[in-house]
């Protein structure tokens, strides 16, 4: 593999407006996190690329630069662009291929798919599993690795033929004026809207997503997996190692359920006994000992603090607390659906969840703009707006939405 300030130099010598199409292998069935361990990259006039971002004594920072400084091309644009984000490296614009085939809702997304579809070549997902933080990485792989790339250009250059060539169908009760809608603008504005996106942050309770979290009894048994899986975390954490690699979610929820404080009684515990965790089984021992000394007030509670507010309930609660915005979503979902069939555009393309909910508690929420006689559109348009929706996402479902107001009314 070519050096760091080899391959920047190699990227900066090309045309500004080249696009960047990339890879990234990672390891997090076998490590902590979800940090890149390869990048693969094409650019047209240069020979492909294989990047190991853990390769040491170098700076990565000019060749962060150089990758920054040009379009860059992804597929699944949420899996890879964290752990890029991580090393620094910031496109000026995103292609993904997967959004593309989502505004033509293809009948797959996936990247082996696609290529096989438009293409006719099988991508081998072998090693799609295979431990990528392992050095020296063997031939096959890094031969298998490349292939996820070698033929992105090819694909995402017919992908967006399509967008300008495959016209969107409209239901018979929309207007006219929308039998002309362009699949082109729509991926646009899906790009856009991935330029400005970043991960959710992280939860305050992440331990509560623990499998099985919900078979616990007692708030005392939910203070041992609070613990434990805190310790889980710090051992892998400490080691670099993959939190499910120390121990199963399973594992934590049956030791929750004990008061095992003692080496041997961990060891009688499926997933403590072996080698690989004698090692590990105090620190677990000494989190179920804090758990059991937490006094009874201060307990974590078996239910996570919901984002309700006063004016506002979750919208996992609506079906009892606004059976009105509940009664709503269902039937706009249903027109959407219906809506994604016939136009032939993913339904979380057409318009995501979050953005249908912040339309429907405008429309049907308590005290909502909808319910003081708003007129009607002007509700849509502005609850979508405001949500990050794009012109043309607003422009295709008004009339689905309006059609699923009228069926509530």
């Amino acid at each position: 593999m070519a050096t760091f300030a080899d391959s920047a130099a190699k990227i900066a010598a090309t045309p500004g407006e080249s696009i960047v199409f990339a890879d990234v292998e990672r390891a997090s069935s076998y490590r902590y996190g979800e940090r890149a361990f390869l990048i693969q990259v094409v650019i047209d006039g240069l020979e492909p690329m294989l990047i190991d971002p853990e390769a040491t004594g170098q700076d990565i920072g000019e060749l962060s630069d150089a990758l920054s400084a040009r379009p860059m091309c992804l597929h699944a644009c949420r899996a890879d662009l964290p752990s890029l984000r991580a090393l620094g490296v910031e496109p000026t614009r995103l292609h993904d291929t997967e959004i593309a085939a989502k505004v033509l809702s293809t009948t797959g997304f996936s990247l082996g798919w696609l290529v096989e579809s438009y293409l006719g070549v099988h991508l081998a997902k072998e090693y799609s599993r295979a431990d990528w933080s392992r050095r020296p990485l063997p031939a096959k792989w890094l031969e298998y690795a490349l292939g996820d790339v070698l033929y992105m250009p090819e694909l995402l250059a017919m992908l967006l033929e399509d967008t300008e060539t495959v016209p969107i169908a409209i239901p018979d009760y929309y207007p006219r004026s929308l039998a002309h809608e362009s699949r082109a603008e729509w991926y646009d504005s899906a790009m856009s809207q991935m330029e400005a996106w970043s991960p959710a942050p992280p939860t305050d309770e992440p331990w509560r997503k623990l499998s099985k979290l919900s078979s616990l009894r007692s708030p005392r048994e939910y203070a041992r997996a609070r613990a434990l899986w805190e310790a889980r975390e710090e051992i892998a954490f400490r080691n670099d190692v993959s939190v499910h690699r120390i121990v199963r979610d399973r594992s934590i929820i049956q030791a929750a359920r004990t008061d095992a404080r003692s080496f041997d009684a961990f060891e009688k515990i499926d997933g403590f006994s072996g080698s690989d965790v004698d090692a590990v089984i105090p620190a677990f021992a000494a989190a179920v000992k804090e758990a059991d000394a937490i006094p009874p007030k201060k307990l974590p509670s078996k239910r996570a603090a919901r984002d309700d507010t006063p004016d506002r309930p979750s919208h996992r609660q609506w079906k009892v607390k606004a059976p009105g915005a509940n009664a709503l979503l269902s039937q706009a979902r249903e027109q959407l659906a219906e809506l994604s069939e016939i136009a032939q555009i993913e339904m979380q393309t057409l318009l995501p969840s979050a953005m249908l909910r912040e339309w429907v508690w405008a429309e049907a929420g308590t005290n909502a703009p909808g319910r003081r006689g708003n007129d009607p559109v002007d509700v849509i348009e502005t609850a979508l707006a405001d949500a990050g929706a794009a012109p043309c996402q607003i422009r295709l479902v008004t009339p689905a939405l309006l059609a699923a107001r009228d069926a509530t009314a």
